[in-house]
């Protein structure tokens, strides 16, 4: 098991599963400016982000010692949010309406998941039924919220594999 000695290391782990959620979006939102043709963009990003480590970092490592360090890590990644305004000057979308759907089903699910993980004894077939469970709500919630989306996807999925392109 875990003993205190790792209680230290906590805030450290949380503000990197943070920095996690961020870059995943701002990976996607990199990929396709790069996609379109804007490698300055990308590079200049890049430069910016290499410079707020060295500066934002050291002061944060000797206010907060290492925890300092995932801190200005988060710090930094969040500055690429800055990438979704610079690509809706290229492309016409819209975040939140495609985003809202599948992450209040994400968070629905995860917690009715983290309920019954909590409510149910540890057994195998509690975890089993868990994540089913949680598995059909998410499906269900986004069938419910983007029903039109799912269906013209899987249409498309499915024309795809009868001509061969999958």
């Amino acid at each position: 098991g875990y003993t205190d000695r790792w209680s230290p290391a906590l805030p450290a782990v949380y503000l990197g599963l943070a920095q996690m959620g961020v870059i995943s979006f701002t990976g996607i939102f990199a990929q396709l400016i790069l996609a379109k043709g804007l490698a300055t963009v990308m590079r200049n990003m890049s430069i910016l982000w290499a410079i707020l480590t060295w500066v934002i970092s050291p002061p944060l490592i000797f206010f907060f010692n290492f925890v300092g360090m995932s801190l200005a890590g988060l710090l930094v990644s969040t500055s690429g949010l800055w990438l979704i305004t610079r690509l809706k000057r290229e492309v016409n979308f819209s975040f939140l309406p495609n985003f809202l759907p599948y992450l209040v089903s994400a968070a629905t699910s995860g917690l009715i998941a983290y309920f019954l993980i909590n409510l149910l004894p540890s057994t195998f077939a509690s975890l089993v039924i868990t994540l089913t469970l949680s598995a059909l709500i998410y499906l269900g919630q986004i069938f419910f919220f983007a029903k039109k989306i799912v269906v013209e996807n899987f249409q498309l999925l499915i024309l795809r594999f009868k001509n061969g392109q999958v």
